[in-house]
């Protein structure tokens, strides 16, 4: 009698959706979002569902990776973003430790995403632009997967290096690894970039 419950509860362990998951869906639909409004409620309604996602999973490192993504959306503003950055910052430290991996070396490629957004010359030194620090976190987060943004992002942090050899290098292989993602939820934006 008890093999065939394990049995029938197998599939369901095997094809569970992780608890983050939902919370994932909400992050994209934001940051896909062009109105800044919407976006913004979007991202407060993720920021929410990440709070309770670690209430009842704590630690989940999906949960602390899209409250991180959250976070960054809900407010675009430098001086009020600046309280939250050290929260992402350390959710996706979390993550990188726990899983360097997950979502495509996505915490790396987080990281440097924000480092290449910083202003340069105020905030506290830590919480300025490091454009060479984005470049070292993207090649981290290539190391696990040729995902187009990795590379997209590397080919901007040299521009913005004006390092234009490197940067075109990296565009072309951006370009080139485009068509292998046709059903991922960023595969139109990146079609945008060709």
């Amino acid at each position: 009698m008890k093999a065939f419950f394990l049995f029938l509860l197998i599939p369901w362990l095997v094809y569970a959706q992780p608890p983050w998951e939902p919370l994932k869906a909400k992050v994209i639909q934001a940051d896909l979002t062009a109105g800044r409004g919407e976006q913004k409620r979007l991202a407060k309604e993720a920021l929410k569902m990440a709070e309770d996602c670690l209430a009842k999973n704590v630690g989940e490192i999906g949960c602390l990776y899209y409250r991180a993504q959250a976070l960054g959306l809900s407010n675009k503003s430098f001086f009020r973003y600046a309280g939250r950055l050290r929260q992402m910052f350390a959710d996706w430290e979390a993550v990188s430790k726990a899983d360097p991996s997950f979502d495509y070396g996505g915490p790396y490629r987080m990281l440097a995403e924000v480092y290449m957004e910083l202003p340069k010359h105020f905030g506290p030194k830590d919480l300025r632009q490091d454009l060479n620090k984005s470049i070292k976190l993207l090649k981290k987060a290539i190391k696990f997967s040729d995902y187009p943004t990795n590379w997209f992002d590397l080919a901007e942090a040299y521009a913005m290096l004006d390092q234009r050899e490197a940067s075109q290098k990296a565009m072309e292989k951006a370009k080139s690894v485009v068509s292998q993602w046709r059903t991922h939820p960023y595969y139109l934006t990146w079609q945008g970039k060709k």
